[in-house]
């Protein structure tokens, strides 16, 4: 570029009135932005979180049940969705130890309702064993990742986020509340994720 520039400003094509102007703008622009704040995490936080608004799938038709109250657990990895629910148990990335929470299972006062936040099979795993151990209470599952995970789930209200970010778990949570829609739209086909009945038992 110094070279092209040099052979231009040599043969006439660019005059030294124009490269003075062109030095000045840049010291400007230099000048401007030494004394702005840009704030590129900001900027990033913020596409990220249309990126994920926009991502929200929503799988089935059933009715979301009701997550105020006491009487809503959380099953998850950390992040906001389980900082929204103030019972919880929180899991690992991968769970290796499962009898240390069929055992943490049995200590908890049945819910009405069980929120869970599945990112891997191993999840899903102590989810199936939550299902056992609360027969009755409405269930509400969230993929943090595939949303081939949700296919195995029978139940009451099924999300998929895709990720399990910061971002994506604040959407799924505006979701969740009924805050925002779940405009998202599944990149795979899938089969129909199944509404348990009353009667039924867990699978």
């Amino acid at each position: 570029v110094f070279d092209a520039l040099r052979r231009a400003h040599d043969d006439g094509t660019i005059t030294d009135e124009r490269l003075r102007q062109s030095l000045r703008r840049i010291l400007r622009l230099k000048d401007t932005l030494a004394h702005s704040e840009v704030h590129l995490e900001a900027i990033e936080d913020d596409v990220d979180a249309k990126i994920a608004a926009a991502s929200m799938t929503m799988l089935g038709s059933a009715t979301m049940p009701a997550l105020d109250g006491d009487e809503v657990f959380f099953i998850g990895v950390e992040g906001p969705l389980r900082d929204a629910f103030p019972r919880n148990l929180l899991l690992p990335r991968v769970v290796e130890r499962f009898d240390y929470y069929e055992r943490a299972l049995d200590t908890i006062a049945p819910p009405r309702v069980l929120v869970a936040a599945v990112h891997n099979d191993s999840h899903l795993r102590v989810l199936r064993a939550a299902r056992l151990r609360f027969p009755d209470a409405k269930l509400v599952v969230v993929s943090l990742a595939s949303p081939y995970l949700l296919e195995s789930v029978s139940a009451d209200a099924a999300l998929c986020a895709y990720a399990a970010t910061p971002a994506a778990q604040r959407a799924a949570l505006l979701v969740l509340r009924g805050s925002a829609a779940a405009p998202g739209r599944l990149p795979v086909a899938m089969k129909s994720i199944s509404t348990p009945s009353p009667s039924r038992s867990p699978q």
